[in-house]
């Protein structure tokens, strides 16, 4: 149960002891589930490519495919910490959370990949601007673009109505496209994202009733109401192999709108979850409409996608609207 210190040679995977009052500065967080080549990837980037800061990794996963032994044979240094049941994201760093020795957690997705010291460059972030509660950096997708879901306007009603308008790109929030220093945002992407430890114990990390998606979002709405801000610096950016800008299955949608509708019920009254309801619906319909009366300039693979996409929150709203209730 050693610190990684990444000062070392890029190549070691041994680790370095800490001192044992003090601890490492940060803890990374990684829950994978049959993410093995994934997560060999991720770990690898983040032993070559971070510096100047003193770190331990900690591992929980309950799937069958070769991950834990893998991890333990080529990372030693990396807590592997026992666990039998999928606990789900918030669950599952919750779970890690509490086995972590680090002044500063850090989330981190095994379908990401490391690059130019994004850990050490958010690490400088947190120490430049201690009074912020939470830091993120950015993610690439594969092709370069940035991911949409590091840079989310939300979570409000005018936030969907422009997505519904076509005119997102208006609504503040989300770092700005040309920013170069860190500045407050909205919220954080939880594929990268860094918590002070001592907030996050005073918070309880994230709310266990959502079993997947909009618990960052939850997090750094809670986060927020504590008169801390949360803050993204453009100067740590890491690639999302897995990102919100990639292709998504009706499954992966559904369990989208309905993290959504659990952090609305949670937080919001009556008439704002109605109102909410109608604009998500609206906008899968535009989707869907579009996917067909589109169909000649998007491209056959393309609108079908689309359709394929949206179709099931207009047609099973109730596979949704509840939440993870």
């Amino acid at each position: 149960m050693c610190a990684v210190y990444a000062d070392r040679q890029p190549d070691s995977r041994e680790s370095s002891v800490p001192d044992a009052e003090q601890g490492p500065a940060v803890s990374v967080l990684i829950v994978g589930y049959n993410t093995k080549d994934l997560l060999m990837d991720c770990l690898d980037g983040l032993f070559e490519h971070t510096h100047g800061v003193d770190f331990e990794v900690l591992y929980a996963d309950c799937s069958d495919d070769g991950s834990v032994q893998a991890v333990r044979e080529r990372f030693p240094a990396v807590r592997v910490i026992d666990n039998d049941e999928n606990l789900g994201y918030g669950r599952g760093n919750n779970f890690l959370a509490h086995h972590a020795r680090g002044e500063y957690l850090l989330l981190l997705n095994p379908d990401t990949r490391i690059r130019d010291n994004a850990v050490g460059e958010l690490y400088d972030c947190a120490r430049e601007i201690p009074d912020a509660g939470a830091w993120g950096g950015e993610t690439e997708l594969p092709d370069g673009r940035i991911d949409p879901g590091c840079r989310q306007t939300g979570p409000g009603l005018r936030y969907l109505l422009s997505y519904l308008l076509g005119m997102s790109k208006l609504v503040a929030g989300g770092l700005p496209v040309d920013a170069r220093e860190a500045a407050p945002v909205a919220t954080l992407t939880g594929a990268f994202m860094m918590v002070r430890r001592e907030l996050w114990d005073r918070l309880g990390g994230f709310d266990e009733t959502f079993f997947m998606y909009c618990e960052e979002m939850d997090l750094c709405y809670r986060i927020k109401q504590t008169g801390h801000a949360v803050v993204m610096t453009p100067k740590a950016r890491i690639i999302h192999l897995v990102g919100s800008g990639s292709g998504q299955s009706p499954a992966r949608m559904i369990a989208l709108t309905k993290g959504a509708a659990h952090f609305n019920r949670k937080h919001y009254g009556k008439l704002y979850f109605a109102t909410d309801f109608v604009l998500r619906w609206l906008y899968s319909f535009s989707r869907v409409a579009l996917g067909v009366i589109g169909r000649p300039l998007l491209g056959k693979e393309r609108a079908r996608a689309m359709r394929q996409r949206h179709l099931p929150i207009i047609t099973r709203p109730g596979d949704w609207i509840k939440g993870w209730s």
